[in-house]
């Protein structure tokens, strides 16, 4: 369970560059923005979880 959030964050931290430059060169700002900063969170959201998961209280 562990492992699904660091792949969640690796992810997530790939996709989040490229959107923003793909929406930018689109002329689409109003999308880029938005979709830069969920996909930064989502991997933040990873990240956080991967560091702090503990299964030791799990049966």
């Amino acid at each position: 369970m562990k492992k699904i959030f660091l792949y969640i964050g690796i992810a997530s931290s790939i996709i989040a560059l490229p959107l923003l430059v793909l929406l930018t060169i689109g002329n689409s700002i109003i999308l880029a923005f938005p979709s830069f900063m969920i996909s930064l969170l989502l991997a933040a959201w990873g990240f956080y979880n991967y560091i702090n998961y503990d299964d030791k209280g799990k049966k």
